[in-house]
């Protein structure tokens, strides 16, 4: 089974293709998904596409152009595992005043919040699992799930992600 890990930064999975824009290891291929084609070596070749926590860094038109490269990296029944942050549960973690998850010290609940949805200014795109599962059908995936927290063994962050599968 071929896996690409999209984005992979230093969470580097062994077996697998890890491409990112930084090259945080040698094993780590240098690939920008928004700017570089995709290599014809990559067409139709992948089973399963991982994007951990990386989605959110882009504006929404560049999640758009990476889905649809997805789309052409992986085979026909390819699977595409999107973890991100859980725009919902933080919401909802802030508004019951119970910041536990919300991995960021110090401050108000107020001051948490904003600090970890704009994950200090780095992120550019908030997603809700529906966000994420309609940005999946227009770049042509025809069937998905919205899975809890934790529910993936690839999700390193389950108190405060969220993870939508789609298949080609």
């Amino acid at each position: 089974m071929n896996k690409l890990n999209l984005g992979c930064g230093p969470d580097v999975i062994s077996g697998w293709t890890n491409v990112d824009i930084v090259k945080t290891d040698p094993s780590v291929e240098y690939w920008d998904a928004v700017l570089n084609v995709v290599p014809e070596n990559w067409k139709n070749k992948f089973d399963f596409i991982l994007i951990n926590h990386v989605l959110c860094t882009m504006p929404y038109n560049s999640v758009r152009v990476v889905l649809r490269k997805v789309m052409e990296m992986l085979k026909d029944g390819g699977r595409v595992q999107i973890i991100d942050v859980n725009l919902r549960k933080a919401i909802e973690d802030w508004r019951l005043n119970d910041c536990e998850n919300i991995p960021i010290t110090g401050g108000t609940p107020d001051w948490k919040l904003c600090m970890h949805l704009s994950g200090y200014s780095t992120r550019l795109s908030l997603f809700t699992p529906n966000v994420l599962y309609t940005l999946l059908k227009e770049a042509g995936f025809s069937e998905g799930n919205i899975w809890d927290a934790g529910d993936s063994e690839y999700d390193l962050r389950p108190l405060e992600s969220l993870v939508v599968e789609a298949t080609k």
